[in-house]
């Protein structure tokens, strides 16, 4: 199963980025065993996560980071220096809360789908993402996006499947961005 896994997120990576350089780590424990600040790459979806440990918080020099399909509820505080950070997917956990993501400035993917806690109150949290192109919000108990989509100014595709969102949002985004590509 693991090794099912290792090549799923090896070609994630090679799908997903145009511009893998560096070693993919996969898995907290191969993490571990190396040297935080040289992480550039890590895949730690599918890992059953509820919570990191503190050497989590020395991979200051993370570009790429897969933490899909664990059991999340919050993201830790120091993530917020994370600002290397260029994709991250936090996809299928139980997400309540992220603001640690409002300092990721690098940002340019950001894949929030399938947490159903998610609210649009937490989602405000993405106010000041400046560099966001794509933004996956599927699958999220919202009805209105919060004010801080509309201030995503570099947004290109934002992709809304399976939310029950007024349309009223959709046609007032769509004004102040209309390149953008939404998804529903």
């Amino acid at each position: 199963m693991l090794r099912l896994f290792a090549i799923f997120c090896v070609l994630f990576i090679f799908s997903s980025s145009n511009s893998y350089t560096g070693e993919l780590v996969i898995g907290l424990d191969s993490a571990l065993e190396k040297k935080p600040d040289s992480i550039e790459e890590l895949c730690l979806g599918g890992s059953a996560i509820t919570e990191l440990p503190e050497t989590f918080c020395e991979m200051v020099n993370l570009k790429y980071l897969n933490m899909a399909q664990n059991d999340l509820i919050s993201l830790p505080k120091c993530m917020a220096n994370f600002s290397n950070l260029t994709e991250l997917n936090l996809s299928a956990n139980k997400l309540e809360e992220i603001s640690a993501i409002n300092s990721m400035t690098s940002l340019i993917s950001l894949d929030l789908s399938a947490n159903e806690n998610l609210d649009t109150k937490a989602l405000e949290a993405l106010e000041g993402l400046d560099r966001l192109q794509t933004l996956d919000l599927s699958y999220l108990n919202i009805i209105n996006l919060p004010k801080s989509i509309y201030l995503l100014k570099n947004l290109k595709e934002l992709i809304l499947t399976g939310v029950n969102i007024d349309k009223k949002n959709i046609e007032n985004l769509k004004q102040i961005n209309p390149n953008l590509h939404i998804i529903l």
